[in-house]
């Protein structure tokens, strides 16, 4: 205590002047660091909307392509179509599939809805005609 009452006022402020200084640059140390590691968040969550959003389309571009190969194949009873039908049909349960890893509050109730009624379609087509 006798130390204390020996330094000068000058010295007790350049004192708790540095301890201030260290203080805040710890301070902005962790908040550098907090603000770097919300961008590498951010980023990875950019990256996996992305990827989801491209999922989802291709999704639905595969829908359609599923649709207008089952009716083309109706018409025209080419079994050309049929077969555009099961690669489109494939490559939109992949899709389905990231869709489904990627977000956990996906319903997979409408998943598996959407793969039978896939299915059941393709069994429909792969049926013999009236004309076989």
């Amino acid at each position: 205590m006798l130390k204390l009452a020996r330094l000068s006022f000058r010295q007790l402020s350049i004192g708790v002047f540095i301890v201030i200084a260290l203080l805040l640059g710890a301070t902005s140390l962790h908040a550098l660091h907090t603000l770097d590691r919300f961008a590498a968040l951010s980023r990875a969550a950019a990256e996996r909307a992305v990827v989801l959003t491209a999922n989802a389309s291709r999704l639905d571009e595969r829908g359609i392509a599923m649709q207008r190969a089952a009716r083309q194949f109706m018409v025209l009873d080419d079994p050309a179509f049929r077969d555009r039908y099961a690669d489109a049909m494939r490559d939109a349960t992949r899709a389905l599939d990231v869709l489904e890893q990627g977000i956990p509050a996906t319903q997979s109730v409408i998943a598996r809805q959407w793969r039978q009624s896939a299915k059941n379609a393709l069994a429909v087509l792969q049926q013999p005609g009236p004309a076989d």
